[in-house]
C-alpha cells in the first residue's frame, strides 16, 4: 500500500460517502446527526475508516472522516487528510475535470470537495 493508493482510496470513500449523503438528503430533508446513521440507512459500500497509516503531514488524528452537522441538518463538514499532491487523473480516476488537491485536511461539504 502506497501514498498513493491510501490517498486515491481516501478521496474515493469522501466521494462516495458525499453520494450517500445526498440521497440521505433526498429521502429524509435533512442530513444525518451522524455517519454511523448514514451507513445504517445506506450502505452504499461505504468505509468509514480512513486508511492506516496516516502520511505525510497527516497526524492519527487527522487520518479520520470527521463528520460535523450544520444548520440544522440542512448542511455538513466533513473534513479528511491527504498524504501528499493529489492529482486524480495521475490516480487513475476516469474523470472530465482535473482535481489536484494540496496535502492535508481538506473539506467535503454540499457544494462539493474542497
Amino acid at each position: 500500500n502506497s501514498v498513493d493508493y491510501r490517498d486515491t482510496k481516501r478521496y474515493l470513500e469522501v466521494r462516495t460517502i458525499r453520494v450517500a449523503l445526498e440521497i440521505y438528503f433526498d429521502d429524509n430533508k435533512k442530513y444525518p446527526e451522524n455517519l454511523e446513521n448514514l451507513k445504517k440507512e445506506l450502505d452504499l459500500g461505504i468505509n468509514l475508516l480512513a486508511p492506516l497509516p496516516a502520511d505525510g503531514t497527516c497526524s492519527e488524528s487527522d487520518n479520520s472522516y470527521k463528520y460535523a452537522l450544520l444548520n440544522n441538518g440542512k448542511s455538513y463538514n466533513l473534513s479528511f487528510c491527504l498524504g501528499q499532491l493529489f492529482n486524480g487523473k495521475e490516480a487513475g480516476l476516469n474523470v472530465d475535470i482535473i482535481i489536484i488537491l494540496a496535502p492535508g485536511i481538506h473539506i467535503a461539504d454540499p457544494s462539493g470537495i474542497k
